[in-house]
């Protein structure tokens, strides 16, 4: 069997002043945790907390930002370090980014919609 190979620009999310990087693919493993993470249903959906549902997107598809800093330093991306992000009045960043995500990427679509890409 043969691997996939991502050699894909990731997308670019503009919040602010940061550009964050997301995958435009889900893999395997990503869609493996949104499935195990919400309520299965007797209808044969699948129901999440919605800020879960947001956190674990965020944490599975973004791959690192552009235009961070600490003491004028460029701040590589990680989850715990965008628990730190500025809070900016009326917006949040995981809200946005995970939007972003939910709309442009196929972390949220069915084997059948994957299957007709």
């Amino acid at each position: 069997m043969e691997l996939r190979k991502n050699h894909e620009k990731p997308l670019e999310f503009k919040y602010e002043d940061v550009t964050f990087l997301v995958k435009h693919r889900a893999t395997e493993e990503d869609r493996m945790l949104v499935m195990l993470l919400g309520d299965h249903m007797p209808d044969g959906n699948v129901r999440f907390s919605r800020p879960d549902f947001c956190r674990l997107v965020v944490e599975r598809m973004v791959v690192g930002w552009e235009g961070v800093t600490r003491d004028g330093k460029p701040v590589p991306y990680s989850f715990t370090a965008l628990a730190e992000f500025p809070r900016i009045e009326g917006k949040n960043v995981y809200l946005e980014v995970g939007a972003f995500i939910l709309q442009q990427t196929d972390i949220q679509k069915s084997e059948a919609e994957l299957k007709n890409a």
